[in-house]
């Protein structure tokens, strides 16, 4: 609409695709932000049973219900003080 009159530029600041080859330590709390970062974790590690699993927000905690994963904590807030509060 604005023609000429600006200079645009496609800039790319957040890409959720995934990545094959990955490696994660055990970790005693995992923290998940999207669907597809908790689909990418599960298909190469398991669910194991000492892991406090927090999902952000109700669409990834669906996709970790999904799963089969029943137990985990949402956190309705990405802030940290939310997410320090449902870990203790």
């Amino acid at each position: 609409v604005l023609g000429d009159v600006i200079k645009s530029k496609t800039l790319v600041v957040y890409r959720n695709t995934p990545v094959a080859h990955f490696e994660v330590p055990v970790c005693d709390i995992l923290l998940f932000t999207s669907p597809a970062n908790a689909q990418n974790y599960y298909s190469k590690y398991p669910v194991l049973p000492h892991q406090k699993i927090i999902a952000i927000g109700p669409t990834t905690a669906r996709a970790i219900g999904n799963m089969g994963i029943n137990n985990y904590i949402i956190s309705h807030s990405s802030h940290e003080i939310s997410l320090v509060d449902i870990c203790y």
